[in-house]
């Protein structure tokens, strides 16, 4: 599955369907009421999604040496890793590995003495103009043509040592480590290559009883997000429901960023100042305790599917006053 370059979110489709296509993930936040975290935090992590913390390791090393026989028989033949480049997606030269096929983000004047055949790059090129200056070149290494001696194949080898040569940061992580019941044992293959190890980083963040003012979860009653016809009630009604959606992400937003005082139950700022309030749901005025958890690193989508799906399968059957979570 390709990257996606935006996170396009439907009602109607299961959220592995959002989740997935974002393969590379530097940070997630998982918020949701101190009540709902109690209840199964012991279960959280004791299982294998954070009783082994997720491993990754960094490698300085140049693009031919994932073709070298033994790592790409390994991890992508028949193994299946990610891997990410140092840089910026609309300026430099970023590469990026995902379900065995190579993704290539290339300047202009690289791309025209790489030999390789691409298509301009959805990043960094200026609408409007006639000529791009950034391409992107897909390779499927998985591909049964993909074999040393192959003439395709050492066409990619000689651009590999001869253009893209230069030694380049990569963030590496093996997939199939969240498959396997006990930690896998330290690699010789990327040892040579002088890895670093890197395991995700986990942070408990819990606000104090009654200190959050937290939004109405729930759409406001005849409001949706689209149907009902073309009339000027209709359209207000969808309205009302993308003003509540905006409301509730701003609030979000705001608890990934310490959180903010403008959400904090005591806060009592002069509205010259500022003008943001918490709509509280009628009847819930005061603040509760949240509770979050920030997991960073290289993140795979996989694994945060995963957790996604734990924390949903627990919640099933309790009552739905603590049920409500975000990532």
């Amino acid at each position: 599955m390709a990257p996606s370059t935006r996170c396009h979110i439907s009602l109607h489709k299961p959220p592995n369907k959002t989740i997935l296509p974002h393969t590379f993930n530097h940070r997630v936040d998982l918020v949701l009421p101190t009540d709902l975290y109690l209840l199964f935090s012991d279960d959280l992590h004791s299982s294998p999604l954070l009783k082994r913390p997720l491993l990754c390791h960094r490698l300085h090393v140049p693009l031919s040496a994932i073709l070298e026989t033994v790592f790409f028989t390994k991890y992508i033949k028949t193994g299946n890793v990610i891997m990410l480049s140092r840089g910026r997606i609309d300026i430099d030269n970023v590469y990026s590995l995902n379900d065995g096929v190579l993704r290539l983000s290339l300047r202009k004047d690289t791309y025209e003495k790489s030999g390789l055949v691409g298509q301009p790059s959805r990043f960094g090129n200026t609408s409007g103009k006639k000529k791009p200056s950034r391409y992107t070149v897909e390779i499927n290494l998985r591909d049964p043509a993909m074999l040393h001696g192959r003439k395709g194949f050492e066409r990619i080898v000689w651009s590999f040592a001869n253009v893209l040569k230069d030694n380049v940061d990569f963030m590496f992580c093996d997939l199939e480590q969240t498959n396997s019941p006990s930690p896998l044992p330290s690699c010789p293959i990327l040892a040579a290559l002088g890895a670093l190890p890197r395991s995700m980083n986990m942070q408990l963040s819990q606000i104090p009883t009654s200190a959050l003012r937290v939004p109405s979860l729930h759409p406001p009653p005849g409001s949706m997000i689209r149907g009902m016809g073309k009339s000027l009630a209709a359209e207000y009604q969808r309205e009302v429901w993308q003003e509540w959606a905006l409301h509730v992400y701003e609030w979000l937003a705001l608890v990934s960023l310490g959180p903010a005082d403008r959400i904090m139950a005591g806060d009592n700022v002069d509205p010259y100042l500022s003008t943001y309030s918490v709509e509280q749901a009628e009847g819930k005025k005061g603040g509760i305790p949240v509770t979050r958890l920030t997991f960073r690193g290289l993140l795979p989508a996989l694994w945060i599917a995963d957790l996604w799906k734990f924390v949903w399968q627990v919640s099933l059957p309790l009552p739905i006053r603590v049920t409500w979570f975000s990532w």
